[in-house]
């Protein structure tokens, strides 16, 4: 199953107060937080703080780093969310026959597999919608691996922070870069942001995106073959914008970087693309985590959300346990205040002591309620567990695999076993395999269901089916 990404609810962030958008980069951690004011969002805090590494630290996701980052950064109160660079992201904008949530998210995971080079179990995926008919819309998928996700989400959360929705740092500078009138208001052009060596082109018609596509994370622009490399991805990606959505005259191409580029580099971009070429300085524009703020906080239209749901889980069950915390310190303190009223008027207080216990037990309930959240949690985090994988399975059949033998087939159930089909010219490779199996840690026992020969391009061939219990389904039995 994929991990579909849900619209980020507007009246969430209205209801909480504060928005907080979050960029954290290898050299400097930044950030904006909006106050809500009179149906106005306001920036309340803006600041970035450069991370100056302790030496030997090389790992910046590591606890080490995220004990330094949590030293670095102010307590953050209200709803945050992060960027993840765009380089991590898979992107497609694609127009879908629907206008219907529902079907638009269903819809996009077919899709899903027709760009996407990993399995889809492995990504977490999310929609937004850029520009929508009667009858249809143009959605942008945005799919990420679960692994970076979950990493990130550790590091962050070690660091003391709780994101509860994810964006892609590009389209934070595109809301900049759209909301500082920046783009032609009509026509076809195409945008190149190159923010920390990695560059992303945005082509746009009419003032909507049809295609965002990472460049090569390489590009160095002080290079001659830079003005080249831009040319060629520009002429591919014009090839395909044509096939998908028609024709259409590009007008100019605008090149953002930190820092306006040397007039040779803009020299060069001309000479080798034919079209009007402007370069601009993203410093010009406001912070990336305002861009960001501004699409976390936007009434019009929800944004992409990559965040797992364990994320904001995790979160409720943080919060639950600080009010539980909290109700049982203002009942100690009534407590306390009802045994000393009553040696002075025990008989007045008779009532107040039964409402008191009525109350602790309302707490235990509580209490309890916490602790069965909390081995839900503990199930999750058990179930997601990936040392028996289909993955691992996978390589520790490939490993075995003699020569000669072919797997036909592969059925995995990580709450049970798997199951192999295969053949092969003859039974003493299939035997070695077996024995090779029954030797391996993986598995807790292998079955043979049968080896038998059947005729394939006039040659006899073995066959053979073979099923490996795995440890869960072992303990399953025993139990």
């Amino acid at each position: 199953m994929l991990n579909v990404g849900r619209f980020s609810p507007y009246c969430r962030f209205m209801s909480e107060g504060s928005i907080i958008a979050l960029v954290l980069r290898e050299s400097r951690v930044e950030w904006t937080a909006l106050q809500h004011r009179k149906h106005r969002a306001e920036i309340s805090q803006q600041k970035s703080v450069p991370l100056d590494w302790p030496e030997g630290l090389t790992d910046h996701r590591s606890p080490e780093a995220a004990t330094f980052l949590k030293g670095k950064l102010p307590p953050l109160k209200g709803s945050l969310g992060i960027a993840i660079p765009s380089d991590r992201v898979l992107m497609r904008i694609i127009e879908l026959p629907s206008v219907d949530t529902q079907e638009l998210l269903g819809m996009a995971e077919l899709q899903v597999d027709k760009f996407s080079p990993f399995p889809t179990d492995q990504m977490a995926l999310a929609i937004e919608v850029l520009h929508q008919t009667e009858e249809s819309s143009r959605v942008l998928i945005a799919a990420v691996q679960h692994d970076y996700i979950d990493h990130l989400g550790e590091f962050l959360m070690n660091a003391g922070l709780y994101p509860q929705s994810v964006d892609v740092d590009v389209l934070g500078w595109w809301t900049l870069i759209r909301d500082e009138g920046r783009l032609l208001g009509s026509g076809q052009e195409a945008v190149v942001i190159h923010d920390d060596a990695c560059a992303q082109l945005i082509m746009v018609r009419d003032g909507v995106p049809l295609v965002i596509r990472a460049l090569d994370t390489g590009i160095d622009l002080e290079q001659p073959a830079f003005a080249r490399e831009i040319s060629d991805e520009l002429e591919y990606t014009l090839m395909t914008l044509e096939g998908s959505w028609g024709a259409a005259e590009t007008q100019r191409l605008t090149f953002w970087t930190m820092g306006r580029p040397s007039e040779a580099v803009v020299a060069e971009l001309r000479r080798a693309l034919p079209l009007e070429v402007m370069s601009a300085d993203l410093n010009t524009l406001p912070p990336l985590s305002e861009g960001l703020s501004r699409r976390l906080s936007s009434p019009e239209s929800a944004s992409l959300d990559l965040a797992p749901a364990g994320w904001r889980r995790g979160i409720q069950s943080k919060q639950f346990q600080r009010r539980a915390l909290v109700i049982a310190g203002a009942s100690f303190g009534v407590w306390l205040l009802f045994m000393a009223g009553l040696f002075y008027w025990s008989n007045h207080q008779k009532t107040r002591l039964a409402k008191s216990q009525t109350a602790i037990v309302r707490l235990g309930e509580e209490v309890e309620a916490v602790r069965t959240l909390r081995g839900q949690v503990e199930w999750l985090q058990q179930y997601a567990d990936r040392t028996y994988s289909s993955l691992e399975c996978l390589r520790e059949i490939s490993e075995l695999l003699p020569a000669g033998v072919e797997i036909t087939s592969i059925t995995y159930n990580k709450a049970s076993q798997v199951n192999l089909r295969g053949e092969a010219d003859s039974d003493g490779p299939v035997n070695d395999f077996i024995a090779q199996l029954e030797k391996s840690a993986l598995f807790t026992e292998v079955k043979t269901e049968g080896i038998s020969t059947a005729q394939r391009g006039g040659r006899t061939r073995s066959q053979f089916r073979i099923t490996m219990m795995l440890p869960s389904a072992a303990g399953a039995q025993e139990s």
